[in-house]
């Protein structure tokens, strides 16, 4: 794999009168930074994007030298930690059974179809009457989908808290393969 060497220059060093000059790397494969190139984000966000990188395989698709490059790896490293770490501890694992998925609890906006056997956790449900959605996260989604279309037994069912009342730290979002632009729901159910 071929390198190629990013140059970096801390601007407030400049300012008083110091120059410090750092050098990171991208790969040609992809252009996914290298961990040198994090350091002019500050040394939080710098800190934290590598450890993600190395415990929880983040890949960063931020480019060093871009003019939002620190803002884009925070926003990836968040999304990230939201995903991953921020799962509230009354959350049950479970999987789909090829489920229709939705941005919004009202399941408005048709944002794919879950491929059988896709893992998850259960977070959170909409307790109007006659609802079943649910609000589950993986590693590239946090969607709404119909509980039984997934293996998830009516009484986790029940368990879970409200999605209104929940506070969760985690917003829908989807980016995985299967994901597309949202839209409204398909006519027939699988």
């Amino acid at each position: 794999m071929r390198k190629v060497t990013v140059l970096w220059i801390c601007v407030g060093c400049l300012l008083v009168g110091t120059a410090l000059i750092g050098a990171g790397t991208l790969s040609a494969q992809g252009n996914t930074p290298t961990p040198d190139a994090f350091s002019v984000c500050g040394r939080t966000v710098a800190n934290i994007t590598r450890l993600l990188i190395r415990d929880y395989k983040l890949k960063p698709q931020s480019k060093p030298g871009t003019p939002n490059f620190c803002k884009d790896l925070e926003a990836e490293a968040n999304a990230l930690i939201e995903a991953q770490l921020a799962i509230p501890t009354n959350a049950f694992p479970a999987e789909s059974k090829i489920a229709y998925a939705f941005i919004d609890y009202a399941a408005r906006q048709y944002v794919g179809t879950m491929p059988r056997d896709v893992k998850f956790m259960a977070v959170a449900r909409n307790t109007l009457p006659d609802s079943r959605m649910i609000f589950v996260i993986g590693d590239t989604f946090a969607v709404f989908v119909d509980y039984t279309f997934t293996t998830l037994p009516e009484s986790q069912f029940d368990l879970l808290p409200d999605y209104r009342e929940a506070n969760l730290l985690i917003k829908p979002r989807c980016d995985a393969d299967w994901c597309q632009p949202a839209g409204p729901k398909p006519t027939a159910s699988k």
